[in-house]
């Protein structure tokens, strides 16, 4: 069995590489890309959506204006 001995050689300090930014950028260029894609699908879809909820409010209008002309007629 070896023994090592007791006093071991000093190593010289080595500089230590920070990786506690390396988080927060990968988080903010995901938090950046996930916005991009999100106002991208607004921009192309929303003259879809606005369109249809335009049609559902018309359609709702007319169904309460005929409700309210049979309530008079009644």
């Amino acid at each position: 069995m070896k023994h090592l001995p007791e006093h071991s050689p000093q190593r010289s300090p080595q500089p230590r590489h920070s990786n506690s930014g390396q988080g927060l950028t990968e988080y903010l260029i995901l938090l950046v890309l996930i916005s991009l894609v999100s106002i991208a699908a607004v921009r192309s879809l929303g003259g879809t959506i606005q369109r249809k909820l335009s049609m559902v409010r018309s359609h709702i209008e007319g169904v309460s204006a005929s409700d309210k002309s049979r309530d008079r007629d009644g």
